[in-house]
């Protein structure tokens, strides 16, 4: 089975700049990028990304851990 890179959110409101996935992220595929209100956001490299799924184990908005 091909997985697909994982996806860390869809809208704002599902990240709270945690940075719990980029913490975890074994290749650095993560960066946390600024919005134009100051607040960091996950963005996956997928040319790095091994598509382990840790960056989704953490994340506590995806695992109701909050």
């Amino acid at each position: 089975m091909i997985r697909d890179f994982p996806v860390l959110f869809s809208m704002k409101e599902e990240c709270c700049g945690c940075s719990s996935c980029y913490s975890i992220c074994p290749n650095s595929a993560i960066i946390m990028n600024e919005d134009e209100e100051g607040f960091l956001y996950p963005m996956i490299d997928v040319k790095i990304c091994v598509k382990c799924y840790k960056c989704i184990s953490v994340c506590p908005l995806k695992n109701g851990i909050s």
